[in-house]
């Protein structure tokens, strides 16, 4: 489980945001490593700080 705070808000974390991608999205890479480990992947704990 990734637990992650972001300098941004909800906003800048979208498809129309300033980042272009989603909290998910960031994370792919570790989705992707759990399943090659065959561990099983938890949704992300986000907290948004603005």
């Amino acid at each position: 489980m990734n637990v992650v705070t972001s300098g941004g808000s909800k906003d800048i974390y979208s498809p129309e945001g300033r980042n272009r991608y989603t909290i998910e999205e960031f994370l792919r890479p570790f989705e992707a490593t759990a399943y090659l480990c065959l561990m099983r992947y938890l949704p992300p704990f986000h907290l948004f700080i603005i």
